[in-house]
């Protein structure tokens, strides 16, 4: 034993080797621990700060949403006049987007459009249900499905109350013709005023095109 060598294991004449092979492992392991428990660390926190951004972004949107379709409301309940309740038909409306699983940016332009056109309140949800059938028949929008219920109206001199005709003549056409809603309006729009005018019904328009 060395000359003031004080270790319990040199005053009792050990080999300390074991012994301190043994704490270099732990060390090791403790070192490997602590690596490892800051990188656990350091991914949930990115995981934590994911997520945050993704609600503060999911946040802003649906503020901006909800602002958008107020203002969109609020538009409309200029032209549906007196005594409407506007938040039932907010509610109304949004029950609808439920229904045909379309959002509220693509109805309430189309709504404003439908009672633009001179669709009676009562009868607009009505009124976008047949449109949004059209729209998707014509690989199209509701409010293109508006756009093309309005030309034939216009044209002919037609009310809300033909909607469903209009629109099943129309279907009929896109079926047949392999052509999108938006060509459809747009060709109807160049012969409904003449076809009209000659007394040819829709019906033959809408088998000719």
């Amino acid at each position: 034993m060395a000359k003031g060598d004080l270790s319990i294991t040199a005053l009792l004449g050990l080999d300390s080797s074991g012994l301190e092979e043994g704490i270099s492992a732990s060390e090791k392991q403790m070192g490997a621990f602590k690596e490892m428990a800051k990188a656990v660390g350091e991914a949930l926190w990115n995981a934590f700060k994911r997520g945050t951004e993704a609600i503060v972004r999911f946040g802003a949107a649906s503020i901006k949403s909800f602002g958008d379709f107020e203002k969109g409301m609020n538009e409309v309940n200029t032209l549906l006049g007196d005594g409407v309740d506007i938040s039932a038909f907010q509610n109304d409306l949004l029950k609808l987007s439920d229904e045909i699983g379309k959002s509220t940016k693509d109805l309430v332009p189309a709504l404003y459009s439908a009672l633009s056109l001179g669709v009676a309140k009562e009868d607009a949800l009505d009124f976008l249900r047949t449109a949004n059938k059209l729209g998707t028949a014509g690989v199209g929008s509701v409010s293109d499905g508006v756009d093309v219920l309005r030309t034939v109206m216009n044209g002919y001199g037609l009310s809300a109350k033909d909607a469903t005709k209009i629109s099943d003549i129309l279907f009929g056409t896109i079926a047949v013709g392999s052509t999108t809603l938006k060509e459809l309006t747009a060709n109807i729009g160049k012969v409904t005023p003449s076809a009209s005018a000659l007394g040819v019904d829709f019906e033959q328009v809408g088998a000719m095109m």
